[in-house]
């Protein structure tokens, strides 16, 4: 009678789930989309480390920030656990204050037929201990053909300013503010130059998975300074964008656009898909095509942006 019960308590104990730590989240089902991204690149890393003489591009490398631990307080004997953010190295996350620099070229045509050209060089810097990036974007080439008449104007655009901040709200989402100015160094009238625009701005990034994330942004722009004969500024800027990232390098972001003009009340609406590819971590490649909805005579029709991003 002893010996069946010992071989069923011994059956019990072999099939029974491992003990998990305090805290500890139970592993993920063997066939989740989590599961089998993590398992590719761990595959490809392990190749690569058994042929380093052999080229494999490890599609996406994750970056890991780890905040501080908070200063301990009289009294409590427990310190804040450190948290960590893994984020897609392809440039296009909000939270990703890696130093990075983008060159990419834009032609916007008008639905009154005006074209406007750019060549556009943008470089984001992180600056006190990784809590703020601050970006500039220089068009240092710009022409703009008002309503197909031949009477093209090239020189350089508006310079533009940021500084961003972030702050982890939970483990899915995450808020950032904005700050943002447009200085008028163009060098012709129609390129700009005639207005000093001050933005300020947030949102919340909602990122269940490193490859993965939805990002609703609202920015208010205003006028600092404007030129004698041109209207005050005063507008709404809604963007939403999400990022899906495939093990394979490729990564879609489609983008939409809500523009409303709060002095003379009225709207565009722009649809912006980018569809990129990631050479190798933090080296990306990529395509943005663009459509208005409805657009008016001075509104967007259609645009082509081509560029290329790298990380530091």
């Amino acid at each position: 009678m002893t010996r069946p019960i010992v071989m069923l308590f011994t059956l019990v104990v072999a099939l029974a789930p491992p003990a998990m730590a305090k805290g500890e989240e139970p592993p993920l089902p063997s066939g989740s989309l989590l599961d089998r991204f993590s398992r590719y690149k761990r595959e490809r890393l392990v190749a690569a480390e058994a042929s380093p003489n052999r080229s494999y591009a490890i599609p996406i490398k994750l970056h890991q920030e780890t905040s501080e631990p908070a200063t301990q307080t009289p009294g409590d004997e427990t310190l804040r656990e450190e948290s960590e953010e893994e984020i897609v190295r392809n440039g296009t996350d909000p939270r990703d204050f890696s130093a990075k620099a983008t060159l990419f070229y834009r032609f916007v045509e008008l639905r009154d037929g005006t074209s406007d050209q750019r060549l556009t060089v943008s470089v984001v810097a992180p600056i006190l201990d990784r809590k703020v990036a601050v970006g500039l974007e220089f068009p240092g080439a710009r022409s703009v053909d008002p309503q197909g008449a031949a009477t093209e104007k090239s020189g350089m655009g508006d310079i533009v300013l940021r500084a961003v901040t972030k702050l982890p709200l939970s483990k899915l989402f995450t808020a950032i503010s904005l700050a943002e100015t447009t200085l008028p160094t163009a060098t012709e009238d129609l390129l700009g130059g005639h207005h000093w625009l001050v933005s300020a701005g947030g949102g919340v990034i909602f990122h269940p998975a490193p490859f993965f994330f939805l990002a609703p942004l609202l920015l208010y722009d205003a006028d600092a300074a404007r030129d004698d004969g041109f209207d005050h500024v005063s507008r709404l800027r809604l963007r939403i964008f999400g990022m899906m990232a495939t093990p394979w390098g490729f990564y879609f972001l489609p983008e939409f656009q809500l523009v409303v003009d709060l002095i003379d009340d009225r709207g565009e609406t722009f649809i912006a898909p980018e569809v990129g590819y990631m050479l190798e971590p933090g080296r990306v490649v990529y395509v943005k095509p663009g459509w208005g909805v409805n657009p008016n005579r001075l509104e967007r029709q259609w645009q082509f942006e081509i560029g290329t991003r790298i990380e530091f």
